[in-house]
């Protein structure tokens, strides 16, 4: 997927890597080991991404379930329930996906869950500035 112009989000360079607040919203059990170790880890290897391990980030607060792609048709947790704050550096996903050369069929399947375009991801632990109940 190609991004317009239109479709980058504001201050968002081609290239961008940010430090930032952004939000990782996850279930009930990944909650409690994220509120019990104080950061976000990255997620087991991805296997649609070559095994990538990432901490999946939006710059969205309040996120509507379809933009984030969470939509647990294939998962039977709800990672919605919690929003987690969190400070650290991340890459805008579609600049991330491009480096690691993402074919186009894998991003589309991704993709087509949500708003790639206000995703971030890290491939580093990030520190919890706040984690709280919301419903998405």
């Amino acid at each position: 997927m190609t991004l317009t112009e239109d479709e980058i989000p504001r201050g968002v360079a081609a290239a961008d890597v940010g430090t930032s607040v952004f939000f990782h919203f996850c279930c009930d059990h990944s909650a409690a080991l994220i509120r019990a170790e104080g950061i976000v880890k990255p997620m087991v290897g991805h296997p649609y991404l070559g095994g990538a391990r990432l901490v999946w980030l939006t710059d969205l607060a309040e996120p509507g379930r379809d933009e984030l792609g969470l939509t647990s048709e294939t998962l039977s947790c709800d990672r919605t329930k919690w929003r987690v704050t969190v400070r650290g550096e991340a890459v805008w996903w579609p600049t991330w996906a491009h480096r690691h050369k993402i074919g186009l069929s894998v991003r589309g399947l991704l993709e087509s869950y949500g708003q790639p375009r206000r995703w971030w991801v890290s491939e580093q632990p990030l520190s919890v500035l706040g984690i709280e109940r919301v419903n998405v």
